[in-house]
């Protein structure tokens, strides 16, 4: 059997985009990044290029153009996103190439949803189970699969001890960060 050869587009900001794709990559350490700097669209212009230091990467000066693309799936089995592709050419030559690839959507960015003419990735990774039963219905339970974006517990650590038990009054966590495209996050 081929050890497969992942890939993954990841962000270097300091968005929840980019904390996704961090802990995604310390989780699989894939063989190869492509790195989006986010300084030409973005408010959020610090780059920490340094998350990424000792992986194979090709950074793309905004979203990445199809030399980026046909560059960094060269060699690889499987194609790793969040949100979207970031230049549907990936999809295409993923399709072309017979690399799976997978896209861990929200629902309100997935812009197959109102172009059906756009390429299709293996499966739609969704983040919640928020809008899935459609998904499944428009592209088929085979390719949509719930997967939870993963979570560092130990960032939790000083919630737990202010909010629990031992501070004698109860508590709930709410995680609201910025506002999201339809108050989504909120």
């Amino acid at each position: 059997m081929v050890k497969p050869k992942i890939g993954m587009i990841v962000f270097a900001n300091d968005s929840g985009l980019a904390v996704q794709t961090k802990r995604l990559v310390d989780m699989i350490h894939p063989s190869r990044l492509l790195i989006i700097d986010s300084t030409p669209f973005s408010k959020n212009k610090e780059q920490h290029f340094e998350w990424y230091k000792g992986y194979e990467s090709i950074v793309s000066h905004g979203f990445p153009v199809n030399a980026d693309i046909f560059q960094f799936v060269d060699g690889l089995t499987h194609v790793f996103s969040c949100e979207n592709p970031y230049n549907f050419y990936l999809l295409y030559l993923c399709n072309q190439r017979g690399i799976k690839s997978y896209i861990q959507s929200n629902y309100e960015f997935c812009e197959n949803l109102n172009n059906p003419h756009l390429p299709l990735p293996t499966k739609f990774l969704m983040p919640s189970y928020w809008m899935i039963a459609d998904m499944e219905k428009r592209f088929g339970k085979d390719r949509v699969m719930y997967l939870p974006p993963p979570i560092d517990e130990s960032e939790f650590s000083e919630a737990f001890r202010a909010n629990s038990v031992l501070s004698g009054k109860k508590r709930f966590l709410q995680v609201v960060g910025t506002l999201a495209f339809k108050d989504r996050n909120g």
